[in-house]
């Protein structure tokens, strides 16, 4: 045999080996050695068990909290059912003179005004802040910006022990205004200022 044909038969080899391995850095060829060992064990590729391997917990023990499945029987949005909730369960205590039947009913009828002045008329008697909250919420579902962000603004200006119920909330919504307006240096701001708040 020639020494040109045992060149040509030794790079034909070596390409061969290269297209042998050539299944992919994410497809390891050692999964071809023992095909029955590897095609009995089972492998868990879901996304949601790959997330979690990723991140086990988030910084500052935030704790994460999924209600979808009680939502799928209910008419009420996850935010009602918290007001809903909170009203109920003495939290307004001081900074509210309604009880907690009364305060539902108005959350109700503030939820259902036609705008922000609407809404703080109903409001009166619920905390500063909720009301502030809500006139908010009903400027932005209509696209007022500037209104429901002055709303929302307010709330950090009430004394401490007074926007301490909405502050987080009321930071998340400054940075969602923000964020639909095109303003994405004040939207990261306020996002961040919600982390901050919340924890």
């Amino acid at each position: 045999m020639s020494l040109r044909r045992i060149a040509i038969a030794g790079l034909i080899g070596i390409c061969s080996i290269g297209a042998a391995l050539a299944c992919g850095p994410f497809f390891p060829w050692q999964l071809l050695d023992d095909r029955k060992a590897t095609l009995t064990e089972s492998l868990d590729l879901g996304f949601a068990s790959e997330v979690k391997r990723l991140m086990t917990g988030t910084p500052g023990n935030l704790p994460v909290v999924e209600r979808a499945a009680e939502l799928v029987t209910s008419s009420e949005s996850e935010v009602e059912i918290a007001e809903r909730e909170e009203a109920q369960s003495g939290a307004w205590q001081g900074l509210a003179s309604l009880s907690g039947d009364q305060a539902v009913a108005k959350l109700q009828a503030a939820r259902a005004a036609p705008d922000d002045k609407a809404v703080l008329a109903v409001a009166a008697g619920l905390p500063t802040a909720v009301a502030e909250y809500l006139a908010g919420a009903r400027e932005f579902r209509l696209d007022r910006f500037d209104t429901a962000l002055a709303h929302f603004e307010a709330i950090d200006r009430l004394p401490p022990e007074q926007r301490r119920i909405r502050a987080v909330a009321a930071a998340f919504m400054q940075g969602r205004v923000h964020q639909r307006t095109g303003d994405f240096d004040a939207a990261r701001a306020a996002f961040r200022e919600t982390r901050a708040r919340a924890l």
